[in-house]
């Protein structure tokens, strides 16, 4: 049986210790899982990948940051909203070593924002997800996602999912995984390769392997974890 790890992390900013993540760790197996989903499908939860690309040569100045919202009643037919912002600070800075793709968003349009406006624009995100339903912020290695955020945008306490772990615990592979290799190893996932490194795009292909992965917990638990079937628009 596969067993999931999920977060509550509240965090704290500090002088000594820009980002301090209090963490309550939890473990949980595919019952939560499809449950998770139940509630999706019911309208109660609200799914918000984050993705965040920093400059390489000083990850303190970001470049670009994306977003996609999954939840049945956002107004649009896919049940999922994209956005991505390019930081107008730092766009001339190029990476020499990491991929970045800041120009390809392909799900919507770039806006161009000042890195002070940071914090106000993930604010006002994630409190519109929250009246969708109970809102989980989904990232593929999340506490690096995070920790990249530290110097402009703290979370309040908040349920945190992070698809690499899940990745991990499902292949059984200790090993750090890139978005990349998750997503090729995915089978059900069908994405653009060439899309990828836009921080707007990955947040988008983030939540489509969270969806296979559900759909994967669900077909390797027992009998009475099953739920309602996954409606074929939530699929990729």
């Amino acid at each position: 049986m596969v067993l999931l790890d999920i977060w509550n992390i509240s965090s704290r900013l500090s002088r000594g210790n820009p980002l301090k993540l209090s963490i309550e760790h939890d473990v949980y197996n595919n019952r939560y899982v499809t449950s998770l989903q139940q509630e999706l499908l019911n309208g109660k939860v609200v799914f918000v990948s984050l993705d965040v690309h920093a400059w390489d040569i000083d990850q303190d100045k970001i470049t670009d940051i994306g977003v996609s919202i999954w939840h049945p009643r956002t107004p649009d037919g896919l049940n999922m909203l994209s956005y991505h912002w390019q930081i107008k600070d730092n766009m001339f800075l190029k990476n020499r070593y990491v991929p970045n793709e800041p120009y390809i968003f392909t799900f919507g349009n770039t806006e161009v924002v000042s890195q002070n406006q940071i914090a106000a624009i993930l604010n006002d995100v994630f409190e519109y997800s929250s009246r969708l339903g109970r809102m989980i912020i989904v990232g593929h290695d999340i506490h690096s996602t995070v920790r990249l955020l530290a110097g402009h945008w703290k979370p309040e306490s908040v349920t945190f999912l992070d698809t690499e772990k899940i990745f991990q615990i499902q292949h059984r592979c200790p090993e750090k995984v890139p978005l990349k290799t998750a997503l090729n190893t995915t089978s059900r996932v069908r994405y653009i390769e060439s899309l990828l490194n836009n921080a707007g795009n990955d947040a988008r292909f983030i939540i489509y392997l969270l969806q296979t992965q559900f759909i994967d917990a669900r077909s390797e638990g027992d009998d009475s974890e099953k739920v309602t079937s996954f409606p074929k628009e939530f699929q990729t």
